[in-house]
């Protein structure tokens, strides 16, 4: 379970979806919200906005209290 918990969070979604009301929210404990007004097919790897994805992976691997 540990071994997949590593490989989840490795290889895991850069991205999720959460409902407008739900940004900046008081529960929420992190503001780490990224608004991205394009399809979510720019955000893949090979998109558009491929360099997103890999500013989420630098983020989370240098700051990963959130």
């Amino acid at each position: 379970m540990y071994f997949a918990t590593i490989v989840k969070e490795l290889s895991g979604s850069w991205f999720k979806e959460i409902a407008c009301d739900k940004i900046q929210a008081g529960e929420r404990e992190f503001y780490d919200e990224l608004i991205y007004f394009g399809p979510a097919t720019d955000l893949v790897r090979g998109g558009q906005s491929e360099f997103l994805m890999h500013a989420s992976m630098v983020d989370r691997y240098l700051f990963d209290q959130h």
